[in-house]
């Protein structure tokens, strides 16, 4: 009788289900990491290569490596126009016609620049009060007098 009782019992066979199945995906996920272990070494290797071809300079050009050329100052340009031959008159209306393109949105070239960085100065009017933007940086006419050395495009271009 107890052998029949335990063979008719099905409490066990549900952990013995459930170890069997454990232990094929655990198989499973095996024989799959052996088969792609060959193709990630590979890859890897790959990598480091190509890192190192980058690193020694070989990899990409030059030129995406390299900063860009920088830009020539405001005064370096002004002076270059002068010596071909430009007059200032001129070289102030082309000045101004591009810093007036340069201004954000709502705002308009001031005719001054920021000396020593060169930075033009924007201006706008908003109920009647004057707003000044100097390279992002927002402020009334006092707070521009008091922080900023500005000086004429004008006078800038008949000074360089």
């Amino acid at each position: 009788m107890r052998l029949r009782n335990f063979a008719e019992n099905e409490c066990g066979a549900v952990t013995t289900d459930w170890v069997v199945m454990t232990a094929a995906i655990v198989g499973i996920g095996m024989a799959v990491l052996l088969q792609m272990s060959g193709g990630l070494e590979n890859a890897s290797r790959n990598i480091v290569s190509g890192i190192g071809e980058v690193t020694s300079g070989s990899g990409l050009s030059e030129e995406i490596i390299q900063p860009p050329p920088s830009t020539p100052s405001l005064s370096d340009t002004i002076q270059t126009l002068q010596d071909s031959g430009v007059r200032n008159n001129k070289i102030v209306k082309d000045l101004t016609r591009e810093f007036q393109n340069e201004a954000p949105e709502g705002y308009r070239f001031s005719n001054e620049i920021e000396v020593g960085t060169e930075i033009p100065v924007f201006r706008t009017t908003n109920a009647g009060r004057k707003t000044y933007n100097v390279g992002g940086d927002l402020m009334n006419r006092a707070e521009l007098r008091a922080n900023v050395e500005t000086i004429n495009l004008r006078d800038y271009v008949k000074n360089n």
